[in-house]
């Protein structure tokens, strides 16, 4: 779905670099398997860059067994019956390794020409492969990554922490300054 949206964008005659994907929490596994999909098959053009906030990045059956034991667990508003139910709706039966790199891009990072920013909260359950993502796809020789934490945040530092009854507001990432600053330093 998320390819036959982008072909229609581009066949409305929108130029590529006038266009960042961006995604939140399931979204963000949207967004970067998109990314995966334009940079391994180069049928479409590539993006100005792409935008990643509290992104899913690991769909594995490990995933849940793990999660449930995150310190961050008490802290974030996912629940483990969410988590489980996000993972049923994504993961097709049988895998297959294609799908694997997809389902899964924490593990299997990948070249990018397009210029990568993810944000995540410290206190999220998500915290450990966002930042194993961050790690291994830093790692691949010319790919632009560039990683912020926001302090003490839960998952989808995009909500505001009173909106969930959280606590005090978390003050998140101000977009249009993350957009300037680290797309125009990178270009």
């Amino acid at each position: 779905d998320v390819v036959t949206f982008y072909r229609y964008v581009l066949d409305q005659g929108v130029d590529p670099r006038n266009i960042f994907i961006s995604g939140d929490s399931a979204g963000g596994a949207v967004a970067i398997a998109l990314l995966r999909y334009i940079e391994e098959t180069k049928v479409l053009p590539s993006t100005r860059g792409v935008m990643l906030w509290s992104p899913w990045l690991d769909v594995s059956s490990s995933a849940v067994s793990r999660y449930s034991k995150s310190k961050s667990l008490r802290t974030d508003f996912l629940n483990l019956g969410l988590i489980e139910w996000g993972k049923s709706a994504f993961q097709p039966v049988p895998r297959s390794e294609e799908q694997e790199r997809y389902l899964c891009p924490a593990a299997h990072a990948f070249r990018s020409q397009t210029p990568v920013f993810v944000n995540a909260g410290t206190a999220e359950i998500l915290h450990e492969e966002i930042t194993e993502f961050v790690r291994n796809m830093d790692q691949v020789d010319g790919n632009k990554m560039c990683y912020v934490e926001t302090k003490d945040a839960p998952h989808d530092v995009l909500c505001d922490g009173s909106v969930w009854k959280l606590g005090p507001p978390v003050r998140p990432v101000h977009v249009t300054h993350v957009i300037h600053t680290v797309y125009s330093s990178i270009e």
